[in-house]
C-alpha cells in the first residue's frame, strides 16, 4: 500500500459520509463547526499520522484548528499499538489486511469526530478526551473549560 491508496480509501470512507476533500484533508460542517481530517506523511519515514480538528464557526481562528488532535482510542492502548503499525507503511503487514483495517481505523476515527456537532460537544469532547493541552487559551475560555496546556 501507497499514499496514493491510502488516500483514496481515506477518500471511500469520508466522501459517502459528506466529507469534501482537498489534497489530504477532508472537511464536513454542522451548523456550528467545520470538522476536518487529515492524513499525514512522517518526513522521516513511510509513516502516516491520523490527525483531526474542529473550526467553531464565527471564532478567530490563530493557528489551523481551534481543537487538533491525533486519532487514537481512549482507553485501548494496544489497539493504538495496532493502529502504529498499520500506519507504519515499512513494515511487512500484508496490503489486504492493512487496507481492511485501516478501514475500520477510518471508520472509527469518523464516527468518533462525528458525534461532535455543536460547541457543546466540543466541550464536553474536550473534557472527555483530555486534549486540553492542545486548546489554545481562548478558545477554553470560549468553551468554558480549564486549560492546562498551552496558553497562546
Amino acid at each position: 500500500m501507497d499514499k496514493k491508496d491510502f488516500i483514496q480509501l481515506a477518500h471511500e470512507v469520508f466522501k459517502p459520509l459528506g466529507y469534501k476533500r482537498k489534497n489530504s484533508n477532508w472537511s464536513s460542517e454542522t451548523s456550528e463547526l467545520i470538522r476536518v481530517f487529515n492524513l499525514q506523511k512522517s518526513m522521516y519515514s513511510n509513516l502516516y499520522y491520523l490527525n483531526y480538528g474542529f473550526i467553531i464557526k464565527g471564532l478567530e481562528l490563530r493557528g489551523r484548528f481551534h481543537v487538533g488532535s491525533r486519532f487514537y482510542y481512549k482507553d485501548n492502548e494496544k489497539r493504538d499499538h495496532y493502529v502504529d503499525k498499520l500506519l507504519d507503511f515499512e513494515n511487512d503487514i500484508p496490503d489486504e489486511e492493512r487496507r481492511k483495517e485501516l478501514r475500520h481505523v477510518l471508520e472509527d476515527l469518523e464516527k468518533q469526530i462525528s458525534e461532535v456537532r455543536t460547541a457543546d460537544d466540543l466541550r464536553q469532547f474536550v473534557i472527555d478526551f483530555g486534549i486540553d493541552y492542545q486548546v489554545p487559551f481562548f478558545v477554553c475560555e470560549y468553551l468554558g473549560v480549564e486549560c492546562k496546556g498551552v496558553i497562546w
